[in-house]
C-alpha cells in the first residue's frame, strides 16, 4: 500500500516525489493514524488510503513552518494549523477506539 500511496502523491502538481520519499512522512502519517485512532498497526487497512495521503500532503505542506501560529508582512498575513486539520480529523474518528483504564 505504501508505493501505491506515494506514487499517487508524486503524480500531484507541484509535489517532489524525492524528498516526499525521503522525509518519510508515510512513516509519519501512519504513526498519527495509530495514536489518534488508538488502533494497532495491523488494522490499517486499505480503506484508510486516503487518510494516509491527506495526512503526508498536510506534513508535506507544513515543511517549514513547524511551530509557527502565523506570520505577517506588509499587507499579506499568514496563519498556520498547529493540530490534524479538522476535516481529515473528522474522517479519523470513523476509526476511534476509546480505551479504559481500569483500576482493579
Amino acid at each position: 500500500m505504501r508505493e501505491e500511496i506515494l506514487n499517487s502523491l508524486k503524480n500531484r502538481p507541484g509535489v517532489d516525489g524525492e524528498l516526499l520519499e525521503s522525509l518519510d512522512l508515510y512513516s509519519d502519517a501512519i504513526q498519527d493514524i495509530l495514536e489518534f485512532c488508538n488502533i494497532e498497526e495491523d488494522d490499517i487497512k486499505p480503506s484508510f488510503a486516503s487518510l494516509i495521503k491527506d495526512l503526508i500532503m498536510y506534513r508535506y505542506n507544513t515543511l517549514g513552518v513547524e511551530g509557527l501560529r502565523s506570520e505577517s508582512y506588509p499587507s499579506v498575513s499568514f496563519q498556520y494549523e498547529r493540530d490534524i486539520p479538522p476535516r481529515i480529523k473528522t474522517k479519523l474518528r470513523k476509526f476511534r477506539r476509546l480505551s479504559y483504564e481500569l483500576d482493579v
